[in-house]
């Protein structure tokens, strides 16, 4: 059964379905595993758009009595819901019971997704009244996403500040929302239903931390992913050109982006900004996809020095009872020579060649990486270092295996306490060793300086 664009013979008035509802309807088909979704806003044309998709199902049923258009149907693997909220008293009572819903099924997906109109520079009021109440229950939902439609795809908002002031109404800015009009590009619609119905629930509030040491191409690999030169990168990178943490949302792509200074063998205060930098970007509560770049050495061997790096990182974000939180790395190759990319496509070659950091896995009680989702593979092109504020080509194919590529969820208490506590171990200096030697050591130092 497919839902948004299904149409009964019986429909004595039959219509098109809205481009956006067509967006939505196609990524829950496709989603694999049982969820639920809740469609909610006020009445309008968009979301009278869901429910007459869902009345035209034989097998619907009133959610709420008391509440005109509220359907709930099973499509496919799904339960689907529309909410129409007619006042704030019913938004109250319908959220709460939302909650109890989310609360009996725990471990079930649940993706929230509202509908609301933009009033000049700002929400429509009336959106932001109704929708209050189920803002307070967003802890409950495991994604939760806004969608914003306008007349005009010119009156889209372009930077990520005006963006976010549209909802100063709201109690609390919902970080994971997009923009949409009738007249935005088919590419428009595509990432919106890629941003909403994702294969790992991955949602705008996705964070890439790229960590590495200096010189490996995280700055401009992060700018090819914007498609614009927002991080300093290029001829210089082999010294390290970022300093500090820096951020930058994805607009076209659910991804909020970090560029991390290089670890490796620095000087104690640029490892202590790094080390900052690692702990302001990894102890915010979200999901996660966590990079590890590897230079090759002279484009043929994996460097120890990266594995090293690594190593740190992975050892310094393990709990106390042994708890891996970044619990599925993702590796990126970089420079990697044409003719050695081409032998990499080959799963044998892949498998042998990533050995030496496989190893490393299993040493650090991690399993093995699937090798065909976690490694990306970057060819070498000489142009990039010799230019400045270099923007890496990153090809659809790319951005497909980055969308594919494995999420985890971080919570801030628990990754600030386990790196509290690993960088309080005692453990002498060494220039070897499992969690990473001299750079596991300088990076807990500087971590005790930073974590009370």
């Amino acid at each position: 059964m497919r839902l948004f664009g299904r149409r009964s013979r019986s429909d004595s008035e039959p219509r098109e379905p809205s481009r956006l509802s067509l967006a939505c309807g196609e990524r829950i088909n496709a989603v694999e595993e049982p969820s639920t979704f809740a469609f909610l806003g006020r009445p309008n044309s968009e979301l009278d758009d869901f429910v007459a998709s869902l009345a035209r199902l034989e097998d619907r049923t009133a959610w709420d009595a008391d509440i005109e258009n509220s359907f709930q149907a099973k499509v496919g693997r799904h339960d689907v819901l529309t909410v129409p909220l007619p006042s704030e008293d019913s938004a109250k009572r319908l959220s709460r019971r939302f909650a109890g819903l989310m609360k009996q099924e725990e471990g079930r997906p649940h993706i929230v997704i509202m509908v609301v109109s933009l009033n000049g520079a700002q929400i429509d009021a009336a959106d932001v009244e109704a929708l209050k109440p189920w803002l307070r229950e967003a802890r409950y939902v495991h994604k939760f996403f806004v969608i914003v439609k306008v007349d005009d795809k010119e009156e889209i908002p372009k930077l990520d500040d005006l963006r976010k002031g549209c909802f100063a109404d709201f109690p609390q800015a919902p970080e994971m929302f997009e923009f949409i009009a009738e007249n935005s590009e088919a590419e428009d619609y595509e990432a919106l239903g890629r941003a909403i119905i994702h294969p790992n629930l991955v949602l705008r509030s996705t964070k890439f931390v790229v960590v590495g040491n200096p010189g490996s191409g995280k700055s401009s690999f992060l700018n090819g992913v914007l498609q614009e030169a927002h991080f300093r990168a290029g001829v210089k990178a082999a010294t390290g050109l970022t300093q500090t943490l820096e951020s930058r949302n994805c607009l076209d792509a659910p991804y909020h982006v970090h560029d991390m200074p290089g670890l490796g063998d620095v000087s104690p205060e640029l490892m202590k900004n790094a080390a900052q930098a690692l702990v302001s970007a990894m102890t915010v509560d979200g999901w996660y996809k966590v990079l590890f770049f590897f230079n090759l050495d002279k484009g043929k061997l994996i460097r120890q020095e990266d594995i090293d790096t690594m190593a740190a990182v992975l050892s310094l974000t393990t709990d106390k009872e042994g708890k891996r939180l970044i619990c599925e790395p993702i590796v990126v190759l970089n420079k990697v020579p044409e003719k050695l990319a081409n032998e990499l496509e080959k799963k044998k070659e892949r498998s042998e060649f990533m050995e030496p950091i496989q190893s490393k896995f299993l040493e650090l009680g991690f399993k093995e990486m699937t090798l065909m989702k976690a490694v990306l593979v970057i060819k070498y092109v000489r142009e990039w270092d010799e230019k400045e504020d270099t923007i890496m080509d990153v090809t659809s194919r790319m951005r497909s295996q980055l969308d594919e590529a494995p999420s985890i969820p971080v919570f801030k208490k628990s990754m600030e306490d386990a790196m509290r506590a690993t960088a309080r171990q005692e453990q002498k200096e060494t220039t070897t060793g499992s969690s990473g030697g001299n750079i596991f050591y300088k990076l807990k130092l500087a971590i005790n300086s930073i974590l009370p």
